[in-house]
Protein backbone atom coordinates (compact mmCIF):
# COMPACT_ATOMS: atom_id res chain seq x y z
CA UNK A 1 0.00 0.00 0.00
CA UNK A 2 2.85 2.31 1.05
CA UNK A 3 4.46 1.67 -2.23
CA UNK A 4 1.14 1.94 -4.36
CA UNK A 5 0.74 5.50 -2.32
CA UNK A 6 4.58 6.83 -3.13
CA UNK A 7 4.30 5.38 -6.65
CA UNK A 8 0.77 7.63 -6.79
CA UNK A 9 2.58 10.82 -5.77
CA UNK A 10 5.46 10.10 -7.78
CA UNK A 11 3.14 10.58 -10.90
CA UNK A 12 2.07 13.69 -9.61
CA UNK A 13 4.94 15.36 -8.89
CA UNK A 14 6.10 14.17 -12.72
CA UNK A 15 3.33 14.81 -14.48
CA UNK A 16 2.68 18.22 -13.11
CA UNK A 17 6.52 19.25 -12.14
CA UNK A 18 6.61 22.70 -14.12
CA UNK A 19 4.20 25.02 -12.18
CA UNK A 20 5.58 28.47 -14.13
CA UNK A 21 2.27 29.28 -15.31
CA UNK A 22 1.69 32.77 -16.25
CA UNK A 23 0.01 34.64 -13.15
CA UNK A 24 -2.99 36.37 -14.08
CA UNK A 25 -2.01 40.47 -14.16
CA UNK A 26 -3.71 43.14 -11.07
CA UNK A 27 -7.14 44.93 -12.17
CA UNK A 28 -6.38 48.42 -12.76
CA UNK A 29 -8.56 50.81 -10.37
CA UNK A 30 -9.69 53.82 -12.18
CA UNK A 31 -10.89 56.51 -9.70
CA UNK A 32 -14.54 57.03 -10.14
CA UNK A 33 -15.75 59.56 -12.47
CA UNK A 34 -13.33 59.07 -14.70
CA UNK A 35 -13.10 58.47 -18.37
CA UNK A 36 -11.67 56.04 -19.93
CA UNK A 37 -9.70 58.02 -22.37
CA UNK A 38 -8.28 60.44 -18.90
CA UNK A 39 -7.28 57.33 -17.44
CA UNK A 40 -5.81 56.10 -20.88
CA UNK A 41 -4.15 59.80 -21.06
CA UNK A 42 -2.47 59.68 -17.78
CA UNK A 43 -1.31 55.63 -17.73
CA UNK A 44 -3.83 53.80 -15.53
CA UNK A 45 -4.71 51.73 -18.33
CA UNK A 46 -2.51 51.36 -21.75
CA UNK A 47 -5.32 51.21 -24.02
CA UNK A 48 -9.29 51.64 -24.45
CA UNK A 49 -11.03 48.28 -23.06
CA UNK A 50 -11.98 46.17 -26.62
CA UNK A 51 -15.35 45.11 -26.73
CA UNK A 52 -16.57 41.31 -25.97
CA UNK A 53 -15.34 39.20 -28.59
CA UNK A 54 -16.49 35.65 -28.94
CA UNK A 55 -15.68 33.10 -26.87
CA UNK A 56 -13.31 30.79 -29.15
CA UNK A 57 -10.67 33.00 -31.19
CA UNK A 58 -9.38 31.54 -35.21
CA UNK A 59 -5.64 30.93 -34.46
CA UNK A 60 -4.87 31.24 -30.51
CA UNK A 61 -5.93 29.56 -26.70
CA UNK A 62 -9.00 30.31 -25.20
CA UNK A 63 -10.33 29.89 -21.85
CA UNK A 64 -13.34 28.40 -21.18
CA UNK A 65 -14.91 28.45 -17.41
CA UNK A 66 -17.09 25.45 -16.26
CA UNK A 67 -20.13 27.13 -17.61
CA UNK A 68 -19.02 27.19 -20.86
CA UNK A 69 -17.94 24.22 -20.55
CA UNK A 70 -20.23 22.27 -19.22
CA UNK A 71 -22.65 23.97 -21.71
CA UNK A 72 -20.42 23.41 -24.58
CA UNK A 73 -20.25 19.85 -23.44
CA UNK A 74 -23.93 19.28 -23.35
CA UNK A 75 -24.37 20.23 -27.06
CA UNK A 76 -21.90 17.62 -28.09
CA UNK A 77 -19.72 21.43 -29.19
CA UNK A 78 -16.73 19.71 -27.89
CA UNK A 79 -13.45 17.18 -28.71
CA UNK A 80 -12.32 17.25 -25.06
CA UNK A 81 -8.32 15.97 -24.60
CA UNK A 82 -7.26 15.16 -20.85
CA UNK A 83 -3.16 15.53 -21.22
CA UNK A 84 -2.94 14.06 -17.58
CA UNK A 85 -1.20 10.58 -17.54
CA UNK A 86 -3.34 7.25 -18.30
CA UNK A 87 -3.38 6.46 -14.37
CA UNK A 88 -5.33 9.98 -13.86
CA UNK A 89 -7.70 9.31 -16.21
CA UNK A 90 -8.93 5.85 -15.34
CA UNK A 91 -9.13 7.10 -11.61
CA UNK A 92 -12.07 10.06 -13.12
CA UNK A 93 -12.25 12.41 -16.52
CA UNK A 94 -14.71 14.63 -17.55
CA UNK A 95 -17.40 12.56 -19.92
CA UNK A 96 -16.09 12.23 -23.22
CA UNK A 97 -12.54 12.75 -22.74
CA UNK A 98 -9.96 10.89 -24.89
CA UNK A 99 -6.62 10.47 -23.00
CA UNK A 100 -4.01 12.03 -25.19
CA UNK A 101 -1.10 12.44 -22.37
CA UNK A 102 1.19 15.35 -22.87
CA UNK A 103 4.65 13.61 -22.15
CA UNK A 104 3.40 11.10 -24.77
CA UNK A 105 2.91 13.75 -27.75
CA UNK A 106 4.74 12.55 -29.91
CA UNK A 107 3.67 9.38 -30.27
CA UNK A 108 -0.13 10.32 -30.30
CA UNK A 109 0.05 13.64 -32.46
CA UNK A 110 0.10 11.26 -35.83
CA UNK A 111 -2.74 9.48 -34.88
CA UNK A 112 -4.93 12.08 -33.27
CA UNK A 113 -4.09 15.48 -35.21
CA UNK A 114 -6.41 14.39 -38.14
CA UNK A 115 -9.25 13.52 -36.09
CA UNK A 116 -8.84 17.24 -34.29
CA UNK A 117 -8.49 18.92 -37.75
CA UNK A 118 -11.57 16.72 -38.58
CA UNK A 119 -13.49 17.95 -34.99
CA UNK A 120 -12.56 21.72 -35.98
CA UNK A 121 -13.75 21.17 -39.17
CA UNK A 122 -16.92 19.95 -37.71
CA UNK A 123 -17.48 22.94 -35.84
CA UNK A 124 -16.10 21.45 -32.28
CA UNK A 125 -13.91 22.84 -30.15
CA UNK A 126 -11.08 21.52 -29.20
CA UNK A 127 -10.53 21.63 -25.31
CA UNK A 128 -7.30 20.47 -23.61
CA UNK A 129 -7.33 19.82 -20.21
CA UNK A 130 -5.18 18.90 -16.79
CA UNK A 131 -5.56 17.86 -13.16
CA UNK A 132 -6.00 21.50 -11.56
CA UNK A 133 -5.15 25.26 -12.63
CA UNK A 134 -1.29 25.23 -11.30
CA UNK A 135 -0.76 22.59 -14.14
CA UNK A 136 0.63 23.92 -17.31
CA UNK A 137 0.49 20.79 -18.80
CA UNK A 138 -2.87 21.42 -21.11
CA UNK A 139 -1.35 24.84 -21.86
CA UNK A 140 1.60 23.43 -23.23
CA UNK A 141 -0.16 20.73 -25.00
CA UNK A 142 -2.31 24.09 -26.61
CA UNK A 143 0.16 25.48 -27.63
CA UNK A 144 1.51 23.32 -29.91
CA UNK A 145 -1.07 22.71 -31.73
CA UNK A 146 -1.12 26.58 -32.02
CA UNK A 147 2.01 26.92 -33.33
CA UNK A 148 0.32 24.33 -36.39
CA UNK A 149 -2.17 26.87 -36.80
CA UNK A 150 -5.11 25.36 -35.26
CA UNK A 151 -7.49 27.17 -32.78
CA UNK A 152 -8.03 25.43 -29.57
CA UNK A 153 -8.73 26.19 -26.26
CA UNK A 154 -8.15 24.99 -22.62
CA UNK A 155 -10.45 24.23 -19.32
CA UNK A 156 -7.71 25.90 -16.55
CA UNK A 157 -10.10 24.44 -13.82
CA UNK A 158 -9.17 21.23 -14.93
CA UNK A 159 -10.46 17.61 -13.15
CA UNK A 160 -10.22 19.26 -9.54
CA UNK A 161 -12.72 22.09 -10.73
CA UNK A 162 -14.92 19.91 -12.83
CA UNK A 163 -15.34 17.43 -10.05
CA UNK A 164 -15.58 20.48 -7.40
CA UNK A 165 -18.59 21.37 -9.23
CA UNK A 166 -20.37 18.25 -8.78
CA UNK A 167 -20.08 17.36 -12.51
CA UNK A 168 -18.29 13.87 -12.24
Amino acid sequence: MKVALFALLSVVVVSCSDKAAEKPQPAVVIPPKTKVKDAVAIGQVKEKPQPAKPAVKPGKITNLETGQMFNMQQTGRLHIIDVRPPIFYRLGHIEGAINLPKSKYKSWQPEHLPKIKQAIANGQVVVFYCQNESCTDAYKTAMKFINLGHTVSIYRGGWREWKRAGLE
